[in-house]
């Protein structure tokens, strides 16, 4: 199953495939050329592999792979995948076409910068290609996509592109910084501005447009890890549930399960045995 889309200056896609091996011979980069960067990057568990230009490379979920469509390649899933990404054109990418054609390992590095481009292009790949399909996201957002990649892309390169102004990046590596440190019950909006280096007041101004506060974000995420917890561990009690949470106490899960379902943990859990 496949969904893809053409944006003003790009393409999106998102697929849900067997295992398969998927072939980009030299007879098609000949007879249908396609001068594109794809930038994909899956989200199930299992290894899946990448050949081109005589090297072998295997990554798994949650990593920013590019794949030089100009050149023949194999891609190879040994399990059920669920790829998605983008298709930028080699025009788009400016003097950073040169480190695609000469790139050493297709995959981006474990650093924030990769994984908050990670995120980001699923999300967007999805909400364009899949979700909102009757309406096409503005040139700038396309523009603040390409720039994140870009930056992703050098680091491969050697040369990191700074991004301390970027306000994608910064609500990415946010984002991404809460999914990894919300069960800790200390971790708060203070911790992320000390990662990032920055003064709570200069990274709430990233967030001033946004509808959701980071501390809201943070106890939304940790209320759905409860909710998880809660359903899927029907003999835990509910302050176990909370601490498992991050939630500090268990008078503030109780407040905001409550305020999200209209009802307490406990009742929630009892009708779902029903």
């Amino acid at each position: 199953m496949r969904f893809s889309r053409e944006l003003s200056s790009m393409a999106t896609f998102c697929a849900l495939q067997p295992a398969l091996a998927m072939e980009r011979t030299p007879e098609a980069v000949r007879t249908e050329p396609m001068e594109a960067l794809v930038v994909t990057v899956s989200g199930m568990r299992g290894n899946s592999i990448i050949r081109q230009a005589g090297h072998e490379y295997t990554y798994g979920p949650g990593e920013l792979v590019f794949v030089n469509n100009c050149v023949p390649y194999t891609l190879l899933s040994s399990a059920v995948a669920d790829p998605s990404g983008l298709l930028i054109p080699m025009s788009r990418l400016g003097r950073h076409r040169q480190t695609v054609e000469r790139m050493q390992r297709p995959i981006a590095a474990n650093t924030p910068l990769s994984r908050a481009a990670a995120a980001f292009v699923r999300r967007f790949a999805a909400e364009t290609s899949v979700l909102s399909t009757s309406t096409t996201p503005p040139s700038s957002a396309e523009q603040a996509a390409v720039d994140l990649v870009l930056a992703a892309l050098a680091e491969l390169d050697g040369s990191p592109v700074a991004m301390e102004d970027n306000t994608l990046f910064i609500r990415e590596l946010a984002a991404d910084l809460i999914e990894r440190h919300h069960r800790n019950a200390s971790f708060s909006p203070d911790s992320i501005a000390e990662h990032m280096h920055l003064s709570r007041r200069q990274l709430y101004r990233y967030f001033e447009s946004s509808e959701k506060s980071l501390a809201g974000r943070i106890a939304d995420r940790r209320l759905d890890t409860a909710v998880e917890t809660l359903v899927g561990h029907p003999a835990m009690s509910v302050s176990a549930v909370a601490a498992a949470s991050g939630f500090p106490t268990v008078a503030t899960f109780r407040n905001r399960f409550k305020a999200r379902f209209g009802i307490g943990p406990v009742e929630y859990r009892q009708r779902l045995g029903r």
